[in-house]
């Protein structure tokens, strides 16, 4: 059973109710539990006490059964932002603003469902974090999120800071489940990333070069100077020379990289940048050299490059190019297509990446919780997770908390990278 507390804030009843109503309901109760609200709308002359009498009792019964549900509660704190919508207008604008928080609760409801269906029971606590300091820093010092076995969120860099300064149960884990900002950045102890952070994506590709690299090969990477290619490049470089086996150039103009490529050996060229005017630059010199000097060339990029379009360059596909993803996700898979008609029925849309990380999310923690109770912070780091979307293997550090390492590999085929 799932028992959805949904509290959002001490806002305006209808103005909540609105909201959830114009887009696409948070579900109050599921697994057979109706739960209803504590004001019944009725006509001024409405005197029928043996009914009122019998509805009092059902709530009682409802009220019981959630007070029972009390081993596994979630504090989930994500940022609805429902101070801004209107009520006589809620328009486009709010349904963008709030679908990261509602995708993610949707597909974490999911998760959730399922686990509950083969007998396990939760309470859930959703809350509007508002993307606001002075409510998370109020959200967590709130009974429901101290009483809580685990909390997940909030989302936002912001938000992870001001609500770690104020949540006093360092032993209770928070769960941070989209940012993919380095955990040091927080220095939150009971701090989990779920995301990897660039490190994580840069460390895995410097670990792939180096399975493939022969010892007469030459590694280029290209630093072109904006902030993602010194950071991403940085970092690869520092991996690859921790092993100091391979031959390493680093150029900082494209012009510069002819010069640098060998003629005899395999050019492993790693670009650090996801600009569109720098890829084009690229593009061009490589196809020179590949075509016109039969250079032997493999590519390797940014993990931002999975959502760019690199159809209108004919010799892409040829430089065999590998990305780091923090998604493995394969739709046509029987698992990814069950959770994808079972979340369709449910909101009557397809569920987005956001879905898919809320549902691996509350498969996780929820496992966890059913097998371990509130100790789950001394199995994190040996129980490693394959979701549908990402994957979970995690290290500890005594100051940031628990770090995901884990990413996987794609390559460019039939015109995007699988």
């Amino acid at each position: 059973m799932i028992s959805v507390r949904n509290h959002p804030q001490p806002l305006n009843g209808n103005k909540i109710l609105l909201f959830l109503f114009c887009v696409s309901l948070l579900v109050v109760t599921s697994c057979g539990t109706k739960k209803k609200t504590s004001t019944v709308l009725k006509s001024p002359d409405y005197e029928k006490v043996e009914e009122e009498e019998k509805e009092i009792e059902e709530e009682k019964e409802v009220v019981e059964e959630e007070e029972e549900v009390i081993d596994n509660k979630i504090a989930l704190l994500l940022p609805f932002q429902l101070q801004k919508i209107r009520v006589e207008s809620i328009g486009k604008e709010d349904i963008r603003r709030s679908a990261l928080a509602l995708d993610f609760y949707q597909g974490l409801h999911i998760g959730l469902q399922e686990l509950a269906d083969k007998g396990n029971r939760f309470l859930l606590d959703v809350l509007d974090t508002k993307d606001d300091d002075i409510q998370n820093q109020t959200l967590a010092q709130s009974e429901g999120v101290v009483e809580a076995s685990l909390v997940i969120g909030p989302v936002f860099p912001n938000e992870i800071k001001a609500f770690g300064r104020s949540f006093g149960n360092k032993k209770t884990l928070q769960i941070s489940p989209l940012a993919a900002s380095l955990p040091s950045e927080f220095m939150l102890p009971n701090l989990v990333t779920l995301t990897p952070s660039i490190n994580s994506h840069a460390n895995a590709l410097a670990k792939k070069i180096e399975e493939r690299a022969k010892t007469d090969d030459v590694i280029i990477l290209l630093d072109v100077g904006d902030s993602k290619s010194k950071q991403y490049i940085s970092q690869v470089k520092s991996k690859l020379e921790s092993e100091n086996k391979l031959f390493i150039k680093t150029v900082n103009k494209i012009e510069d990289l002819t010069e640098s490529l060998e003629d005899e050996s395999v050019n492993h060229v790693i670009c650090g940048s996801n600009d569109d005017f720098v890829i084009s630059i690229l593009m061009n010199t490589l196809e020179s050299e590949y075509l016109e000097e039969d250079k032997n060339i493999q590519l390797y990029g940014h993990p931002l490059w999975a959502k760019m379009n690199f159809r209108s360059y004919d010799y892409f596909s040829a430089y065999n190019p590998i990305i780091t993803s923090e998604s493995h996700l394969n739709e046509n898979s029987t698992a990814a297509r069950k959770f994808a008609s079972a979340y369709k029925k449910e909101y009557s849309v397809e569920p987005s990446e956001t879905a898919y990380k809320g549902y691996d999310s509350a498969i996780y923690f929820g496992s966890l919780l059913k097998k371990h109770g509130d100790n789950i912070e001394e199995k994190i780091t040996k129980s490693d997770f394959k979701g549908l979307y990402s994957d979970y293997s995690f290290d500890f550090n005594q100051s940031w908390g628990y770090e995901n390492r884990s990413v996987s590999y794609k390559t460019f085929k039939n015109g995007s990278f699988q």
